[in-house]
């Protein structure tokens, strides 16, 4: 938990720096909460194998890359949701252009070439979620 507690320091550091304060109010209580999590899964991408590994143009590599993030992330939120335990989803913007997650990478001794794409904090369910405004099907998926 002491790993967790310092990556949620760590980040919450830099969103302290970079966001409005209208924006940091709203976003430090999902902070503080996340810090207190059993854990957090971070997502990373490394940049050399993406580049060396999918084929195609930038655009193309993008999309590619965006898509099997998503992929490992829905899977860990399932693999979670088997296990009993409640997970949240965060992008906080801790760029790699920016270097902003050097200290996140330094603190776990991850290469270089690793981007922070996205953090799952994971712990028990404290309350249910809340009701969400749901698009109807026949709105969202067209078949013709």
């Amino acid at each position: 938990m002491k790993k967790n507690q310092q990556l949620w320091d760590l980040i919450k550091g830099v969103q302290t720096e970079v966001l409005d304060e209208g924006t940091l109010n709203y976003m430090t209580p999902i902070m503080d909460g996340a810090r207190e999590a059993v854990g957090t899964i971070l997502f990373f991408e490394d940049r050399d194998a993406v580049e060396a590994g999918i084929p195609g143009n930038p655009e193309r590599r993008s999309v590619y890359k965006n898509h099997e993030s998503a992929n490992a992330q829905l899977t860990a939120w399932l693999a979670l949701t088997e296990l009993g335990l409640g997970a949240n989803l965060q992008h906080f913007n801790i760029g790699y252009e920016q270097g902003f997650d050097r200290a996140i990478r330094e603190l776990l001794d991850l290469p270089e070439a690793w981007e922070l794409v996205a953090e799952m904090p994971f712990g028990s369910i404290e309350a249910p979620a809340a009701e969400k405004e749901v698009i109807a099907a026949e709105e969202q998926v067209i078949l013709k």
